[in-house]
C-alpha cells in the first residue's frame, strides 16, 4: 500500500511539473530522444523532418575542447543515463546567443554541446536551433523519437526574436524516451494484470542427515550477429564506421535436490503481484498455511539463466569526395590557357594534385586570323580538350570544347585586345570508399570576356589585364551504392579576377610570365621559326594553382595567307 500511494504521489509530481506554463527558451529539459541532427525541408510554416541522426556538437564531448563531431552512439547512452537531460542556456562567450548543454539530474553541469548557437523556427512540437551558427538541430517538446525516424512539425515560427525566446513557453518540460510523448508521460498508471508470484517457504525439520545433489547443464549457445553503418562527411572526405556486434547466449539450467529423512513442518506465504501500465510491480502476502508430514522430504530448486558473452569490432573506411573540384581545377587551369589565332597546335599536359591525384590530358587547337587594316586583327580559335584522372580511390574525366574570338589593335605603345570566349564541357567520376563506390555525371559551361594590353619596344614587355565572366555547372546525384550516395547542388559563380605579368623575347625564346589574382600562376616559353608565311613554334608552360601543379608541352603550326 506504502508503494502505491508513493506512485500516486510521483505521478501528481509529474502532472504539476509537466502542465505548468513556463516562459524562456532555457526553461526545456530534453531527453537524446528529444534532439536530433536531421534532413528537412519547409513547406511554408510546415518542417518536414526525415532522417534522424544523433547531433553535432561543436565541442568535444570527451575533452570538452573545440571540435566539431557527431556524437557517438556510445555518447548518447551516456547522456541518457542517470536521468541527465539537455536544456539550452544563456551565452557567455556570445552575449544575446544561446549555448546547449548536458545537464545531471540535479542541475548541475555535466558536458557543454555548443557554447553560443540561435533559433530559426519555433513551435509547440519543434525548435530548430543552429548549434554554433552552423549544426542544424531539431528539438521536440512533446515526443521521444528513434534513430532514423522522421517527423513533421505545422504552424512553425520562422522570424524568432529575441522576445519570442524570452516568452517561449513550453507545454511539456518533462523528458520523454523515444515513442513516448508528453501527454502518455503524465498519466495515472493503472493495472495491467495480476499473477502469483514465488510463495515464501519456511521448512522446519527435526534432526537428520540430509543429501544435497547439484547438477549443472549448458544448453546450445544462440549467436546474433549485428551490423550498423553510420555515414558522416567532414571537408573532402566521407566516412563510413561499421560496428559488428556479436552476442553469445548460452542457457545454463541448475537443478538442486535436497533430501532429509526426518520429519518436516512447511510453512506456506502464497504472494500476488500486480503490474501497472508504466511497468512498475508490487507484491503482496497472502495467509500464511503450515502441514507436518514424516517422511523423507526432497526440495527441488531449478534455475535457468542465460550467460551472455558481448563483443564489438570496429572499423573505419574513409574516402575522398573531391573529384569535381579536382576537375573543376583543371577547367580553371585550362580556361587561361585556350589558344586563339594559332593555326594548328597540339598539346599534351600532366597535372599533378596536392591531394594525390594526377591526370593527363591531350589538347588541340585550330584557329586563324585576318588583318583589317591601320593595326587591327581579327582572330578565332577552337579548342578541344580531354582529359583522364587517376587516384588510389577515385577517377575522373573532363572533356572541354572551347570557342573564342579576339579583335586586336597594335599601335607604337603596344598591342590592345578584348577576346569573348565561351567553353562547355562534361564532367565524370567514380569514387570508392572501403566496400562503397560511387558515380556520377554532370556537365557545365563557361562564358567569360578578357581585356588585355602588352607594352611594346621595351626589352621586358608589361601585361596588364581583366577577366570578367559566369561560370554554371548543373547539380547531380549519385549513382551506386546507396549507403553513400551524395547529392550536389548546382554551382553557379559570377566571376572577376585581374593579371599581371612580363613578356620578353631573345632569339626564337619568347618567355611570357603570368600572375592572376584568382590564385593562378603561368609561365611558358615558346621556340618559334618563321618563313615567309609560315611560323613552327614549340612551347613549355608550367602552371601552378593551390591544389595542383601542372606541365605541358605543345608544337604547332602558323600559316599566313
Amino acid at each position: 500500500m506504502k508503494s502505491k500511494i508513493k506512485k500516486i504521489v510521483a505521478t501528481l509530481a509529474t502532472l504539476l511539473v509537466a502542465f505548468t506554463a513556463r516562459a524562456d527558451i532555457t526553461d526545456g529539459r530534453f531527453s537524446a530522444a528529444q534532439i536530433w541532427d536531421v534532413q528537412y525541408s519547409w513547406n511554408g510554416t510546415t518542417l518536414n523532418a526525415s532522417y534522424f541522426q544523433n547531433l553535432y556538437a561543436s565541442v568535444n564531448y570527451a575533452s570538452q575542447a573545440t571540435s566539431a563531431a557527431r556524437l557517438t552512439d556510445a555518447q548518447i547512452a551516456d547522456a541518457s543515463s542517470n536521468g541527465r537531460y539537455f536544456a539550452f542556456f544563456n551565452s557567455t562567450t556570445n552575449p544575446g546567443t544561446y549555448g546547449l548543454a548536458l545537464y545531471e539530474s540535479d542541475g548541475t553541469l555535466y558536458k557543454i554541446i555548443n557554447h553560443t548557437g540561435t533559433f530559426t523556427a519555433l513551435g509547440s512540437g519543434a525548435i530548430f536551433y543552429l548549434g554554433n551558427g552552423s549544426w542544424g538541430t531539431v528539438i521536440t517538446p512533446e515526443g521521444g523519437y528513434a534513430k532514423f525516424s522522421s517527423g513533421t512539425f505545422t504552424n512553425m515560427d520562422r522570424t524568432v526574436t529575441s522576445a519570442d525566446l524570452t516568452s517561449y513557453t513550453y507545454t511539456n518540460t518533462t523528458p520523454l524516451a523515444a515513442g513516448q510523448t508528453a501527454s502518455s508521460s503524465s498519466s495515472t498508471p493503472t493495472v495491467v494484470s495480476t499473477s502469483s508470484g514465488t510463495p515464501s517457504v519456511i521448512t522446519s525439520t527435526s534432526t537428520g542427515s540430509t543429501t544435497t545433489t547439484t547438477t549443472i547443464t549448458n544448453g546450445v549457445t544462440t549467436t546474433v550477429i549485428t551490423t550498423a553503418h553510420a555515414v558522416s562527411e567532414q571537408a573532402e572526405t566521407q566516412t563510413v564506421d561499421t560496428i559488428v556486434t556479436t552476442v553469445d547466449t548460452t542457457p545454463v539450467t541448475t537443478v538442486i535436490v535436497d533430501t532429509t529423512p526426518v520429519t518436516t513442518t512447511t510453512c506456506t506465504t502464497p504472494t500476488t503481484i500486480t503490474t501497472y501500465s508504466d511497468s512498475t510491480t508490487t507484491t503482496t502476502n497472502g495467509t500464511q498455511t503450515c502441514t507436518a508430514t514424516v517422511s523423507n522430504t526432497v526440495v527441488t530448486t531449478t534455475l535457468t539463466a542465460d550467460l551472455v558473452q558481448t563483443s564489438t569490432a570496429n572499423s573505419q573506411a574513409v574516402g575522398k569526395t573531391n573529384q569535381m573540384s579536382s576537375l573543376i581545377n583543371i577547367e580553371q587551369v585550362d580556361a587561361k590557357r585556350f589558344d586563339i589565332d594559332k593555326g594548328i597546335k597540339v598539346e599534351t599536359s600532366k597535372h599533378d594534385f596536392v591531394s594525390g591525384y594526377s591526370a593527363n590530358e591531350n589538347r588541340v587547337h585550330i584557329g586563324g586570323g585576318k588583318d583589317l587594316g591601320q593595326g587591327l586583327r581579327l582572330g578565332f580559335g577552337l579548342n578541344k580538350a580531354s582529359t583522364k584522372m587517376k587516384g588510389t580511390d577515385g577517377t575522373g574525366s573532363l572533356d572541354t570544347n572551347h570557342a573564342g574570338i579576339r579583335l586586336s589593335q597594335e599601335n607604337d605603345k603596344g598591342i590592345s585586345s578584348v577576346e569573348l570566349n565561351y567553353a562547355q564541357s562534361d564532367y565524370s567520376f567514380t569514387r570508392t570508399i572501403g566496400n562503397w563506390s560511387n558515380n556520377a555525371i554532370t556537365n557545365g559551361d563557361n562564358t567569360w570576356v578578357s581585356f588585355d594590353f602588352i607594352g611594346d619596344n621595351y626589352p621586358i614587355r608589361p601585361l596588364i589585364g581583366l577577366v570578367a565572366g559566369t561560370k554554371n555547372i548543373d547539380g547531380f546525384n549519385e549513382m551506386g551504392s546507396q549507403l553513400t550516395a551524395r547529392t550536389v547542388n548546382g554551382l553557379s559563380d559570377d566571376y572577376t579576377f585581374a593579371k599581371v605579368g612580363a613578356d620578353f623575347t631573345l632569339g626564337l625564346v619568347n618567355v611570357r610570365l603570368i600572375r592572376y589574382t584568382d590564385g593562378v600562376t603561368t609561365l611558358s616559353t615558346v621556340i618559334s621559326k618563321k618563313t615567309e608565311n609560315k611560323m613552327w613554334f614549340i612551347s613549355i608552360a608550367g602552371t601552378k594553382t593551390d591544389l595542383a601543379k601542372s606541365n605541358s608541352i605543345s608544337a604547332g603550326l602558323k600559316i599566313n595567307f
